[in-house]
Protein backbone atom coordinates (compact mmCIF):
# COMPACT_ATOMS: atom_id res chain seq x y z
CA UNK A 1 0.00 0.00 0.00
CA UNK A 2 1.60 3.75 -1.17
CA UNK A 3 0.38 6.56 0.86
CA UNK A 4 0.70 9.59 -1.06
CA UNK A 5 2.58 12.42 0.94
CA UNK A 6 3.46 15.85 0.20
CA UNK A 7 6.81 16.29 1.24
CA UNK A 8 6.93 20.16 -0.24
CA UNK A 9 7.90 22.71 2.38
CA UNK A 10 6.46 26.01 2.40
CA UNK A 11 8.50 29.14 1.16
CA UNK A 12 6.62 31.72 3.56
CA UNK A 13 4.27 30.37 6.58
CA UNK A 14 1.91 32.90 7.78
CA UNK A 15 0.68 31.71 11.24
CA UNK A 16 -2.71 32.72 13.16
CA UNK A 17 -0.19 34.00 16.01
CA UNK A 18 0.91 36.74 13.87
CA UNK A 19 4.23 34.65 12.93
CA UNK A 20 5.57 34.64 9.51
CA UNK A 21 8.45 32.70 8.19
CA UNK A 22 10.30 32.92 5.11
CA UNK A 23 13.06 30.41 4.01
CA UNK A 24 16.21 31.46 2.56
CA UNK A 25 15.42 31.19 -1.31
CA UNK A 26 12.85 33.96 -0.67
CA UNK A 27 14.80 35.67 0.95
CA UNK A 28 17.51 35.97 -0.84
CA UNK A 29 15.23 36.31 -4.31
CA UNK A 30 14.05 39.36 -2.23
CA UNK A 31 17.10 40.38 -0.99
CA UNK A 32 16.11 40.83 2.30
CA UNK A 33 18.04 41.67 5.20
CA UNK A 34 18.17 42.69 8.70
CA UNK A 35 15.16 45.32 9.76
CA UNK A 36 13.63 45.56 6.05
CA UNK A 37 9.89 45.73 6.37
CA UNK A 38 7.78 43.24 4.29
CA UNK A 39 3.99 44.31 2.88
CA UNK A 40 1.80 42.47 0.77
CA UNK A 41 0.10 43.48 -2.33
CA UNK A 42 -2.88 41.95 -4.33
CA UNK A 43 -3.66 42.61 -8.73
CA UNK A 44 -5.48 41.03 -10.22
CA UNK A 45 -5.98 37.23 -8.26
CA UNK A 46 -2.13 37.46 -7.76
CA UNK A 47 -0.67 37.97 -4.05
CA UNK A 48 2.88 39.20 -3.84
CA UNK A 49 5.12 39.69 -1.12
CA UNK A 50 7.39 42.55 -1.41
CA UNK A 51 9.79 45.30 0.67
CA UNK A 52 7.82 47.90 1.67
CA UNK A 53 10.66 49.97 2.82
CA UNK A 54 14.30 48.81 3.39
CA UNK A 55 15.87 49.20 6.67
CA UNK A 56 18.43 51.87 5.37
CA UNK A 57 15.19 54.11 4.41
CA UNK A 58 13.53 53.83 7.64
CA UNK A 59 14.91 55.25 11.42
CA UNK A 60 15.60 52.70 13.68
CA UNK A 61 12.50 52.19 15.35
CA UNK A 62 10.09 48.38 15.19
CA UNK A 63 7.60 48.73 12.44
CA UNK A 64 4.83 45.80 12.13
CA UNK A 65 6.19 43.57 9.43
CA UNK A 66 9.88 44.06 10.12
CA UNK A 67 12.10 41.08 9.62
CA UNK A 68 14.98 39.46 11.12
CA UNK A 69 17.21 36.29 10.54
CA UNK A 70 15.54 33.64 12.75
CA UNK A 71 18.40 32.78 14.29
CA UNK A 72 22.35 33.91 14.52
CA UNK A 73 23.85 33.83 11.29
CA UNK A 74 20.62 32.26 9.14
CA UNK A 75 19.59 33.43 6.22
CA UNK A 76 16.01 32.69 7.34
CA UNK A 77 13.94 35.31 8.19
CA UNK A 78 11.00 35.81 10.58
CA UNK A 79 8.44 38.39 11.11
CA UNK A 80 5.62 39.75 12.81
CA UNK A 81 2.29 40.79 11.67
CA UNK A 82 -0.97 39.70 12.86
CA UNK A 83 -2.29 42.14 10.57
CA UNK A 84 -0.52 40.66 7.57
CA UNK A 85 -1.08 37.05 8.95
CA UNK A 86 -4.92 37.83 9.28
CA UNK A 87 -5.40 38.98 5.59
CA UNK A 88 -3.48 36.14 4.02
CA UNK A 89 -5.45 33.60 6.58
CA UNK A 90 -8.71 34.96 5.06
CA UNK A 91 -7.45 34.47 1.17
CA UNK A 92 -6.46 31.00 1.73
CA UNK A 93 -9.44 30.24 3.52
CA UNK A 94 -7.85 28.98 6.75
CA UNK A 95 -7.63 28.80 9.90
CA UNK A 96 -4.81 28.34 11.96
CA UNK A 97 -1.68 28.76 9.12
CA UNK A 98 -1.10 29.30 5.55
CA UNK A 99 1.96 27.35 4.44
CA UNK A 100 2.20 28.60 0.76
CA UNK A 101 4.79 28.14 -2.01
CA UNK A 102 6.25 30.72 -3.88
CA UNK A 103 5.97 31.37 -7.31
CA UNK A 104 9.19 33.13 -9.61
CA UNK A 105 9.59 36.91 -8.81
CA UNK A 106 8.61 39.42 -10.97
CA UNK A 107 9.90 43.05 -11.20
CA UNK A 108 6.49 44.81 -10.30
CA UNK A 109 7.07 48.56 -11.25
CA UNK A 110 4.90 50.34 -8.55
CA UNK A 111 6.70 47.80 -6.05
CA UNK A 112 10.05 46.67 -7.10
CA UNK A 113 10.81 43.09 -6.85
CA UNK A 114 7.95 41.06 -6.05
CA UNK A 115 7.69 37.15 -5.00
CA UNK A 116 3.88 35.75 -6.05
CA UNK A 117 2.37 33.16 -3.35
CA UNK A 118 0.64 30.73 -4.27
CA UNK A 119 -2.30 30.91 -2.18
CA UNK A 120 -4.69 27.97 -3.82
CA UNK A 121 -2.34 25.71 -2.60
CA UNK A 122 -2.04 25.87 1.35
CA UNK A 123 0.61 23.32 2.27
CA UNK A 124 -1.50 23.04 5.79
CA UNK A 125 -4.35 21.35 4.33
CA UNK A 126 -2.91 18.48 2.08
Amino acid sequence: MTVLVNNRKPDVSFYKNGRIDICAKVARQLNLEHGDIISLAQDKGEVYLFIANKHSDTNSARCTGQCFPSRKGSRNFRSQSTRLCRVMLDICKATSAALLPAGTPLNVPSLGIAIPLITLNNLAQN
